[in-house]
């Protein structure tokens, strides 16, 4: 089903759309238009974007929670079902970009309010497509990336 969905095209243009996203990141050590950006793709086929913001004060928001939530925000019961992950900054460019722990952290969380409340089965997972700026990518499942997260007991499943 999510193979469908999710093939070589479709990975490589939420590849593309993460990139474009850089172009928004905030951030005081790299240059405009450098870092980390994020494209979520919904079940209903809606892209939501975001780059990573970085401020003097020690405050990061990475781009991956900022896209998360601007999909939330926009509608929390369309369920994410692809996380596209990607640098510009031109050190990391032959290096495939994977979210950091809290992030998947983060991913997990919205999962379980998902299984919590209804709207997916306890077995639905999130494929991450971690890209290079020449738009190759490896893809991992939620699970296969953050095996052992954190839960709480009463997850509601």
């Amino acid at each position: 089903m999510l193979q469908d969905v999710l093939d070589p095209e479709k990975c490589r243009g939420l590849l593309k759309e993460a990139l474009q996203a850089t172009r928004n990141c905030e951030d005081l050590y790299l240059q405009k238009g450098q870092g980390t950006g994020a494209a979520v793709l919904t079940r209903s086929g809606k892209i939501y974007r975001a780059g990573h913001k970085s401020r003097a004060s020690g405050n990061k928001t990475h781009a991956e929670v900022l896209a998360l939530n601007i999909s939330i925000e926009a509608d929390n019961k369309d369920p994410i079902i692809a996380l596209a992950l990607i640098s510009s900054n031109p050190k990391a460019k032959d290096m495939h970009w994977y979210p950091c722990g809290h992030c998947r952290q983060e991913f997990i969380d919205h999962l379980l309010y998902l299984r919590k409340n209804g709207l997916v089965d306890s077995d639905y997972d999130i494929t991450i497509i971690c890209g290079r700026p020449d738009l190759t990518y490896k893809t991992h499942s939620l699970k296969e990336l953050l095996p052992y997260s954190w839960e709480p007991a009463d997850k509601g499943d």
